[in-house]
């Protein structure tokens, strides 16, 4: 019973700081944060292309990125979470993300 609400608390968490998500990611960490979705089969090749082409700004990008990996689950969620504190700590600190939920995702990250 607690494992269902933590995760409802990683989509509920990624749907708060989607905005200012947007406005602060880089291009760089953006494309970091694809392709380890895409090598850990959160996205396929052709999700993520979808991502990259159908969005013309940075911030738009960023918001179809958010929006997708919400409609995948909570558990997706909690992974993507994990991804973002392995590549910028000073974004995720910065968006308030739960570090609890992060280093369950780093597992994911990690054990691969």
């Amino acid at each position: 019973m607690e494992r269902a609400a933590e995760e409802n608390g990683a989509d509920k968490e990624l749907k708060g700081v989607r905005d200012e998500f947007a406005q602060r990611v880089s291009d760089a960490v953006m494309n970091q944060l694809l392709d380890l979705c895409l090598k850990h089969d959160v996205f396929d090749d052709e999700e993520k292309d979808s991502i990259l082409e159908e969005n013309r700004t940075r911030a738009k990008k960023a918001r179809a990125l958010i929006d997708a990996v919400i409609r995948k689950g909570p558990e997706t969620c909690e992974k993507v979470i994990g991804y973002l504190e392995s590549k910028d700590q000073m974004i995720f600190k910065q968006l308030g993300l739960s570090s609890a939920q992060a280093s369950q995702s780093g597992a994911y990250f990690t054990g691969r």
